[in-house]
This record gives C-alpha cells, sequence and structure tokens, in this order.
C-alpha cells in the first residue's frame, strides 16, 4: 500500500534533510535526488527544486509521520542516505537519533539496517574470465552482460518488501560490480574490488541516493519511468556502457569525462529500459515466489547479504 501523500512529502523531506545535514550536497546526489522526487505525485505548487532549497523542520517532520508503513519508509531511507556510502556526519546522525527517540520501531530497525550494510560492504562476487582478444567476440559478450544486468537490477527493484526491499537494492551494487569485474577482463585487466568500486563512484552513479530513492519511490506513487525499475536499469546499463569505454580506453578517462559518459549512458539506459520493460517484469514475475522466500530468509536472519547476492545473481 502506498504511503499517503502528505506522510509522502514529510519523508521526501526528511531524506532532504539528511543529505544536506554536513554541508556538502553532492552534485551526483542532487541529481538523483532530483529526477526521483520531479517523477512523484507532488501537490500542486511543491516541485524538486523548492523542496532541495528548503530548509525544512526535522522535529515537525518526525511529529508528522504517524503511520508504521510511513515511519519504515522514512528511517530505512534516511539511515540508507546517512550511512550507504560508509561514512556518516554527526549531523546525519543527530537526526537519526531524533526518529530513534521518537519511534519505537526505529530503535528495532536500527539493528537490523545496521547488519545489512555491515554484511554489504564486501559482497561483491568475482568471477574468472579469460580475456577475449577478437574485437566482435569482446564487444558481443559484453553488450549481452549489460543487458542481462540491467534487466536483474530492474528485477530487483519491483521488490517492495521494506527491510527486504534494502537488501535488493545494495544488491544491486553487488550486481553492477560483477558486471564491471566481468567486462574489465574480457579486456585483460584485473581489477580489484577497491578499483571496481572506486570506478563506479568516479561515474558519479549516485549509489547512496539512488538507494535511499528507490526505498521511498516503492511507498510513494510515481509518474512516468522514474521508478525503482526503471532507475536501476538505467543505472545499470549506464554503469556497464561506461566501464567498457573506460577499459577499451586503457583506463585513461578522468573522473569529468567518466561522469559526462555516465549522464549520457543513463539517458540511453532510460530508454532501453522502455524497450525492454516487459521483459523485465516477466522475470520479476517468473521469480516473485522465489524472491519472497529470500526475502523472508534474509529478514529472518537466515542469509547473509553475500548469501542474498549470490542467490538473486542465479535468477532465470
Amino acid at each position: 500500500m502506498a504511503i499517503h501523500q502528505d506522510e509522502a512529502l514529510a519523508c521526501i523531506k526528511l531524506v532532504v534533510c539528511v543529505a544536506k545535514a554536513d554541508g556538502h550536497f553532492a552534485p551526483e546526489e542532487e541529481h538523483v535526488l532530483r529526477e526521483a522526487i520531479d517523477g512523484m505525485n507532488l501537490p500542486a505548487g511543491t516541485n524538486a527544486k523548492s523542496l532541495l532549497a528548503a530548509n525544512h523542520d526535522v522535529d515537525a517532520l518526525v511529529k508528522a509521520i504517524k503511520t508504521q508503513e510511513a515511519r519504515d519508509a522514512a528511517y530505512s531511507s534516511c539511515y540508507s542516505m546517512a550511512y550507504a556510502d560508509g561514512e556518516y556526519a554527526k549531523e546525519e546522525q543527530a537526526i537519526l537519533e531524533k526518529m530513534e527517540k521518537a519511534w519505537e520501531e526505529a530503535k528495532q530497525k536500527k539493528g537490523i539496517l545496521g547488519r545489512v550494510f555491515q554484511e554489504a560492504r564486501d559482497t561483491v562476487s568475482f568471477t574468472a574470465i579469460k580475456p577475449i582478444a577478437d574485437a566482435k567476440k569482446r564487444d558481443a559478450e559484453v553488450n549481452e552482460d549489460v543487458m542481462k544486468y540491467s534487466i536483474l537490477a530492474g528485477v530487483l527493484g519491483l521488490n517492495p518488501v521494506p527491510i527486504a526491499k534494502l537488501a535488493t537494492e545494495l544488491a544491486v551494487l553487488g550486481v553492477q560490480g560483477k558486471m564491471v569485474r566481468d567486462i574489465g577482463q574480457y579486456w585483460g585487466q584485473e581489477t580489484s574490488q577497491a578499483g571496481v568500486k572506486q570506478l563506479i563512484v568516479g561515474m558519479g552513479a549516485g549509489g547512496a541516493a539512488r538507494i535511499t530513492m528507490n526505498t521511498l519511490l516503492g511507498f510513494i506513487p510515481v509518474a512516468g519511468s522514474v521508478i525503482p525499475a526503471a532507475a536501476n536499469f538505467a543505472s545499470t546499463w549506464a554503469v556497464g556502457r561506461v566501464a567498457n569505454e573506460f577499459y577499451s580506453s586503457g583506463g585513461k578517462m578522468d573522473s569529468a569525462t567518466l561522469k559526462g559518459a555516465f549522464k549520457k549512458k543513463q539517458k540511453e539506459g532510460r530508454d532501453a529500459y522502455s524497450q525492454h520493460k516487459a521483459t523485465v517484469e516477466a522475470k520479476a514475475s517468473r521469480n516473485k515466489q522465489l524472491l519472497d522466500e529470500l526475502g523472508a530468509a534474509y529478514k529472518g536472519g537466515k542469509l547473509t547479504q553475500a548469501d542474498y547476492e549470490r542467490s538473486v545473481l542465479e535468477l532465470k
């Protein structure tokens, strides 16, 4: 069930507060938030520009959110924004503490979410792949991988289970990491886990902001293509395409070039999602029962983040 519009708006404002709390609002994060907010069904006169520019009253927002579902979405999203990059500022922590003090549910979720992020730090799955010297064969393998992993990322975006939802969003980062590593190996490059993460961050993919907004978008009515499945597909498509350009250049693309290429390829990814939306939805439907079972097992502590990611990588 979608969150009521008033509570949805309060959730968005809290996320904005966390994003701006430390005084550093990264351009890629702002871009992801702006794009997601623009696709929401907001009250007349409210838009992304005004929401991102305003200074919001955290205490008033916390009081305004009363339903369990909205509190779950708000706390999970704000926690994601604060912790997804592995570092958090005291100003971000202060906002989370206000939510924990006001909402008993938040105190309970804190430990679960901490476990999710702790386990997610070292779960990028790697496979040994032989280099491909033939350019046509290499291009074919890269194209197949980019499509395969983009579809998988889109499928994961359709999973609406609250805590498992966060696990699936983090799994998308794992999917992207594996794809980048595989593409590097096609080019004969041995890329470490740290190198993979550094390359994706260099693209300005806005991982923390994407995870945060996708968590919220699972509960908030949206318009057009700005939904978690589309966002995951387009982001993964862009990461794969830019990674291929990076390795073909011999690793000579600087940060500005990487970010420019990512934005261009992300637009291509949105168009590609429109063309393959039915495929994503069909795969999600085929695997719904399995995804539900994995989500339940994860929430029950029977699966680690690594177990969860290995399982979703095997979806047919």
